[in-house]
């Protein structure tokens, strides 16, 4: 608890002081939209085939070379009906956005 100072041993008198054992934490606030991201990526985690497909070493190399912009390599690996039916899953689970160009 806070003590205000005056008589305290020499502390200034309106100093409000805290025990050494307590530490303050600062987080910044989340939107509703970033808490609702936060959850489903714990309930997706929670999932073992979901988590397997997160884990999967062809579908992170996808996911990072589409945060890059860099599509041509994930043209090569969006051929492979496995690594579709992957990405699906992610995209049902709501992970994923997925736009198909024609």
């Amino acid at each position: 608890p806070a003590q205000r100072g005056g008589g305290d041993g020499g502390r200034a008198a309106g100093v409000v002081t805290r025990p050494a054992d307590t530490a303050a934490e600062i987080t910044p606030a989340l939107s509703a939209e970033d808490r609702a991201a936060e959850e489903l990526a714990r309930k997706a985690l929670a999932d073992p085939q979901l988590r397997a497909v997160l884990e999967d070493a062809d579908v992170q190399r996808v996911l990072q070379h589409v945060q890059a912009r860099n599509v041509a390599p994930v043209e090569a690996l969006m051929r492979r009906p496995d690594m579709v039916a992957k990405l699906q899953r992610l995209a049902g689970a709501g992970l994923l956005q997925m736009n198909w160009a024609h």
